[in-house]
């Protein structure tokens, strides 16, 4: 797989703060993980669901094993981002590892609020695979290409792009994750014009898929419905697809002609972070052989290190087809100074809110 070595980086600014506060007041509160810790005791940030149980498996048994007591604090994305703005003036804050995406990792890092990763307190960074260092705070975990994912019994015949989902056969039939909405769009946006940064054209599309029916799922909860043919084609991270062929579901994968932009995400450090020592641990035994095989191989991810040895069906499942699919990566600064408007235009001209 091929993706450019460098990236601009994004800035944060006061409406960027203004809407991480705004997404913690929803949240309710500053709460969820008592401000009492035991001794050794490690907070992560994260996402819940199929995510959070493949952490347990992979990072956290391994942690218990070393004497550390790690506590999972499952929210949001806009949420957790929201909390470590939110706690930047405080001694010490909720997290001492975030979940975070590229974009938002170096959003609050030039704004102050992340440790710079210190390759002697996390000597597995120095395994990262090139092209996924594209942050000084920010640790890869996995990464993914995006896909056309679908039913074989209610599809023999796969779309080829994007602008297959047009046709009226796929009315009601086609599905994305609401909380990806930028990705949604850059993905049409490469359809339209060949260019993620064409949003305009990018919308024009995604308006027409609306008009078409669209539905929005979570991507833990789409599963069912492909398997019901309530819908019949569904825009998702190619691990979904391998995790749930090993749970015996009969669900394939098809690249986008005109391109897959992948899914990243990793792991940062707050500068308040209660407990820094056993937060580098954290992402130092996240970026091991054993928790990177055993991630991928429960939800099917590709590993962000060098030497993870996959083998077996879970190397099979993980070669990406030949010839190579097309793979743009993320202008994570560009998504920085379209995100808000996006978002807007998303919950009032898609959701209709």
């Amino acid at each position: 797989m091929t993706m450019p070595k460098e990236l601009s980086l994004p800035t944060l600014n006061r409406r960027s703060l203004l809407q991480g506060a705004a997404a913690l007041a929803a949240a309710g509160s500053l709460g969820g993980i008592s401000p009492a810790r035991a001794a050794g005791q490690v907070v992560v940030g994260t996402w819940g669901g199929d995510f959070a149980k493949g952490l347990g498996q992979s990072i956290d048994v391994q942690m218990e094993a070393l004497g550390y007591k790690v506590v999972q604090d499952a929210n949001t994305t806009a949420a957790r981002n929201g909390k470590v703005i939110a706690e930047q003036a405080l001694p010490t804050g909720s997290f001492d590892v975030v979940c975070v995406q590229p974009g938002a990792a170096e959003t609050m890092a030039n704004a102050g609020l992340l440790e710079k990763l210190d390759p002697a307190k996390i000597p597995n960074l120095a395994k990262v695979l090139p092209n996924l260092r594209i942050s000084e705070y920010m640790a890869p975990h996995i990464f993914s290409p995006t896909v056309l994912i679908y039913n074989p019994d209610t599809l023999p015949e796969p779309p080829k792009s994007l602008g297959d989902l047009l046709d009226p056969k796929y009315a009601g039939k086609f599905a994305v994750t609401d909380a990806n909405y930028t990705i949604v769009v850059m993905a049409a946006a490469l359809y339209a014009a060949g260019d993620i940064h064409a949003i305009d054209k990018g919308k024009e599309v995604v308006e027409k898929l609306n008009a078409n029916g669209l539905k929005f799922f979570s991507a833990d909860m789409m599963a069912a419905p492909l398997q019901t043919g309530e819908i019949t084609v569904g825009l998702l991270p190619l691990a979904r697809v391998v995790m749930w062929q090993n749970q015996g579901m009969n669900i394939k994968a098809a690249f986008p002609q005109e391109g897959s932009i992948p899914y990243i995400d990793g792991m940062s450090v707050p500068k308040n972070a209660p407990n820094k020592e056993g937060a580098y641990k954290y992402i130092d035994v996240m970026l091991g052989a054993e928790a990177q095989r055993i991630f991928a191989e429960f939800m099917g991810y590709l590993p962000s290190i060098d030497d993870a040895g996959l083998t077996g069906k879970t190397a099979e499942q993980l070669t990406l087809p030949s010839p190579a699919p097309k793979i743009v990566l993320e202008d994570y600064a560009f998504t920085a100074t379209v995100q808000q408007e996006l978002g807007e235009w998303w919950k009032k001209s898609i959701l209709g809110k």
